[in-house]
């Protein structure tokens, strides 16, 4: 079976690909995503991607800016879903509705 340029980089790289990916979260993980998560995702497209990338001249700094980037657009999906959403309001029961919101809840 013929092993890939991807598969042999990704082999060899992953310890400091993962290293690199928690230095970028600050050792976070967010929406349950940790470095070994942005680590295989990246790896996912690159598997995708293997007959594009097997004549690529850098493939070490493909990977390097495909984590990168995933980080990045996983800080910024967080942050925008915390300003869109903000903090939960606790939902006190002595809340009545008026006649006229009752009526058009039913």
């Amino acid at each position: 079976m013929q092993k890939y340029r991807v598969e042999t980089i990704y082999e060899n790289n992953m310890k400091d690909f993962v290293l690199l990916c928690n230095v970028l979260l600050h050792g976070q993980t967010i929406h349950g995503l940790g470095p070994e998560d942005i680590v295989q995702r990246v790896m996912l497209q690159a598997w995708e991607k293997k007959e594009k990338l097997k004549y690529h001249e850098n493939l070490i700094g493909w990977f390097v800016v495909a984590c990168s980037k995933e980080c990045k657009a996983l800080y910024r999906r967080a942050y925008t879903e915390h300003r869109n959403v903000g903090h939960a309001v606790e939902l006190n029961e002595n809340i009545v509705a008026t006649p006229v919101q009752d009526s058009l809840l039913r």
